[in-house]
């Protein structure tokens, strides 16, 4: 796994990731809503809860499909991703759940900073694009 996605996971599991509510606690930001659904911004709602992330994680081409917005934490959630296998003819054979994650953050950092919007499948497509290229490293 790149040490980008490495420090994200980190970051997500250690509840450090500059998210609303945690930017709000920090005196930061006035603002804690998601940017997709307005809804407080947190780590799980960014990854799994919120319903472009729940979007998401349906239209992710995996053996068993991952309910994204059945898991309390996001360490559950990592967790559970370790059983996933994505299904043929994606190329993927790595763990996707750390590539989703990583398109989600991105995804929301283009929304929020440079207001462009990418779709859930061009969200999916960039994140199975990504693993089959680190992948072949």
């Amino acid at each position: 796994m790149p040490p980008k996605l490495k420090l994200l996971i980190w970051r997500a599991l250690h509840d450090a990731l500059p998210t609303g509510v945690n930017l709000e606690k920090r005196g930061v930001a006035n603002n804690s809503t998601c940017v997709h659904c307005g809804a407080p911004e947190t780590t799980e709602h960014l990854f799994l809860h919120c319903p472009f992330a729940s979007q998401a994680w349906d239209l992710t081409p995996l053996k068993n499909p991952f309910v994204s917005t059945s898991f309390g934490s996001f360490y559950s959630a990592l967790e559970a991703s370790t059983l996933d296998i994505c299904l043929p003819p994606t190329g993927c054979r790595v763990n996707i759940f750390f590539w989703i994650v990583w398109s989600l953050w991105i995804t929301r950092n283009q929304l929020l900073f440079e207001s462009r919007h990418i779709s859930v499948s061009e969200t999916i497509t960039k994140a199975l694009a990504g693993a089959r290229e680190w992948a072949l490293t």
